[in-house]
């Protein structure tokens, strides 16, 4: 599968998500990555899956390099389901700054 490809696969995981009726987020935009401790992504979508009107687990789906940074950490909050509103620190209770 080429870069292209996967691009195009990763794009198009907004309109799959909302053809099911799956609530859905997106994080990270140019020039800013998705942080998570010590590490970072250039972008990701995270969907919440339903199954006979029941939540499933959140599913990440992550696109580009998984940048490992030692020297800093940082901390995004997880998107919460649309249908709650809340959103949740994806480290843990204590977030470094990037």
């Amino acid at each position: 599968m080429t870069l292209c490809s996967r691009a195009s696969a990763f794009d198009r995981i907004p309109a799959s998500a909302d053809l099911r009726g799956y609530p859905r987020a997106a994080q990270g935009q140019p020039r800013k990555a998705v942080f998570c401790c010590h590490v970072s992504v250039a972008e990701k979508h995270r969907v919440y899956p339903t199954r006979a009107k029941q939540r499933l687990v959140a599913v990440d789906i992550a696109f580009g390099p998984l940048v490992i940074n030692g020297e800093a950490s940082g901390c995004d909050l997880r998107p919460s389901d649309p249908l709650i509103g809340q959103a949740q620190p994806a480290c843990g209770s204590s977030c470094g700054t990037p």
